[in-house]
């Protein structure tokens, strides 16, 4: 993998997709999943996700002493 340019504009609706094409959709995500799936950074993937979470479009629990995972709750959105 080649060194990443300037971060694109990532959308919280292209965040949201990426849980709703999910086989499970309760299944955890880490920010570097989605950052890796959207192509941008994490530190931006991590901003849309937690956009989402004030809005109540996705849960989030820390895991580990460093880690965070992201779910969206069956039948929501």
């Amino acid at each position: 993998m080649g060194r990443p340019g300037p971060d694109r504009k990532v959308t919280t609706d292209e965040v949201l997709a990426i849980f709703r094409d999910l086989d499970d959709p309760c299944r955890p995500l880490t920010r570097n999943d989605i950052a890796e799936k959207l192509d941008c950074s994490p530190p931006t993937a991590g901003k849309r996700l937690t956009e989402l979470v004030e809005d109540g479009k996705l849960q989030t629990r820390k895991v580990g002493a460093k880690g965070r995972v992201w779910w969206r709750s069956v039948n929501k959105y």
